[in-house]
């Protein structure tokens, strides 16, 4: 099977004590120097021993699986060293994601709510797909497996190992491997940046939506009957918020926390928890007066600014903040 290699014929990677290997286009690889005549003992990111020999050969002084170990390059490819000697990308499947058609149409975009929402405005949206469900902790860890938790914008994907990030955060990684924490696979993934966001939905060969799109999917497009929240006019029954987050099976903060996505009524689109939950990024720039000068068709939100939009509403928050038009902004880099 062909794929695309992220270096021209081979690179150097740095095992965990300072040892360097070459890692070649061809499938192979070799230690670049011999600090002894035949041979060097070596220990992996993962704690294991393995000795490599001046020939261009290795092998396991002891042997955590059979005949192979999963290795990381420095992009995050994850590929598997054989102890023959051989080398291969690791591939792991995508958990499938479920995505709504929204025709297009014209809407009213934002309320009297707050003053970043006002003036109300006529916009319009051109056809798009957007998810059926918040991302999962499973298929956040699939997107991670395939691509490695690289940093953007001064900051990993998804915050695992700071405090915060271990506190909150539902993926962990073991030996080499990102997956759920048990019981937590279909829960909405968090402490994800917006870099993290967009590089999932890419993986995913989509993009994140603009303001405009989250918005009108929210209202339920051509479909909507003028909800104040996503689904309704009632927030306990479409959305999770402070009111009602209560899980004794997910305590991430006085009792309250996150719920398996699509366990409340959907919108008019079929959407679930476009309100409450998680909150949600959009591609846009926020920017406090946007809606003054907004183009009318497709809008793309400001050409720059220090904040990225998010969207929804959360958990641990007020059902003020779950509804449609409310808007809200945070540091790209910031894990939500």
């Amino acid at each position: 099977m062909l794929f695309s290699y992220c270096f021209t014929a081979q690179e150097i990677h740095t095992l965990s004590k300072g040892k360097e290997v070459i890692i070649n286009k061809n499938g192979t690889w070799k230690t670049k120097t011999y600090p002894s005549p035949n041979k060097e003992e070596v220990r992996l990111q993962n704690g294991k021993h393995i000795v490599l020999y001046k020939n261009g050969t290795w092998k396991w002084k002891t042997y955590p699986s059979p005949n192979k170990e999963l290795l990381r390059l420095k992009n995050g490819t994850p590929i598997v060293l054989y102890s023959n000697g051989k080398w291969k990308k690791k591939q792991f499947k995508k958990v499938a994601m479920e995505k709504v058609f929204v025709k297009g149409g014209s809407f009213d975009m934002g309320s009297n709510e707050n003053d970043d929402e006002t003036p109300i405005h006529k916009v319009t949206v051109s056809d798009f797909y957007i998810g059926k469900y918040e991302v999962t902790n499973a298929q956040y860890a699939a997107f991670l497996n395939a691509k490695g938790n690289q940093k953007e914008g001064g900051e990993t994907w998804i915050d695992t190992n700071s405090d915060y990030g271990k506190n909150y955060c539902q993926i962990e990684e073991v030996d080499g491997i990102f997956q759920s924490k048990v019981g937590k696979e279909d829960y909405p993934v968090v402490c994800v940046t917006w870099y993290g966001a967009r590089a999932y939905a890419k993986w995913v060969e989509g993009r994140l939506p603009t303001e405009a799109e989250w918005e009108y999917a929210a209202q339920g497009g051509n479909n909507s009957k003028g909800y104040k929240y996503s689904g309704g006019n009632t927030i306990d029954d479409v959305a999770w918020y402070d009111n009602n987050s209560h899980n004794p099976d997910n305590d991430m903060y006085g009792g309250k926390g996150t719920h398996k996505v699509g366990t409340k009524q959907p919108n008019e689109l079929g959407i679930y928890d476009m309100s409450g939950n998680v909150w949600e990024w959009c591609n846009d720039w926020y920017y406090e007066n946007y809606y003054s000068n907004s183009p009318t068709l497709n809008p793309q939100g400001a050409s720059s600014g220090k904040y990225r939009v998010l969207r929804g509403g959360s958990w641990i928050n007020r059902a003020n903040n779950c509804r449609i038009g409310n808007r809200d902004g945070n540091n790209p880099n910031i894990s939500n």
